[in-house]
């Protein structure tokens, strides 16, 4: 290979460098998997579990109501869960909920059932990292 053409090679490189560190892989990557992320949100929830480990509490004080005391899901018909939205903000993203019971159960159970926690956190990092290697390798045409 000669060198002009490596060198060539060597700034078109760079030039798509430069035009990836423009963009925004974490912002694209979760406004285009916000099911994905919500769904995580979610998944904590059935488990009784909200986004700083805690467990959702109070319990349950009617046994009969799901026939158990704990965990408590915060799913009776679903309307809370199917409201579920991801927020994009400058700094990150967050979950909002905007069933009519949200502002109730917030004051309740706490604003943390809405978020993920760190078990989740490292699920969506390591789905972002495959993304982020495939959106790298498509960009540089590798």
């Amino acid at each position: 290979m000669s060198q002009f053409k490596m060198q060539d090679e060597v700034e078109d490189l760079i030039r798509k460098l430069q035009k990836i560190k423009q963009r925004d892989f974490p912002y694209e990557y979760v406004r285009d998997n916000k099911d994905f992320v919500t769904e995580l949100n979610k998944q904590q929830l059935r488990q009784g579990i909200k986004s700083d480990g805690a467990e959702v509490t109070p319990y349950y004080k009617n046994f009969n109501y799901k026939r158990r005391t704990s965990p408590v899901d915060l799913y009776k018909q679903g309307d809370f869960y199917r409201s579920f939205r991801i927020v994009l903000a400058d700094d990150g993203f967050y979950i909002e909920a905007r069933d009519s019971k949200t502002d109730w159960l917030l004051k309740k159970y706490g604003a943390e059932v809405l978020g993920i926690n760190f078990k989740s956190l490292k699920i969506l990092r390591t789905t972002f990292y495959l993304y982020l290697q495939k959106e790298l390798r498509r960009e540089l045409n590798l």
